[in-house]
């Protein structure tokens, strides 16, 4: 949605984008697992579900932040969070196919 944003400039798919990463921060914390891995999924019985991939999730988180610092000129702190548990999480298991 903020790519698409960015392209048409319509104020719409910004709302959009920003209630649906409103939906991810407020959760912010259930999506971080024990080991520091994040939850792949919310799902409609309340609970977190599914095995996430290596470093797809930290790959579009990464150019989410990326997309937000054009738009507004900063970060999101709660992405930031959840960016740094699962490139941690990844450091320790062997996996550096993640964006830099």
């Amino acid at each position: 949605m903020l790519a698409v944003y960015l392209q048409d400039r319509n104020e719409e798919y910004l709302e959009l984008a920003d209630r649906m990463i409103l939906g991810i921060t407020n959760m912010r914390d259930r999506w971080i697992m024990p080991d520091g891995n994040l939850e792949y999924a919310y799902l409609v019985d309340d609970s977190m579900g599914f095995v996430d991939y290596t470093y797809l999730t930290y790959n579009d988180l990464f150019k989410v932040q990326l997309l937000l610092e054009q738009i507004n000129g900063t970060r999101n702190a709660d992405l930031d969070v959840l960016m740094k548990s699962k490139r941690t999480w990844m450091n320790a298991n062997s996996s550096s196919d993640y964006l830099k």
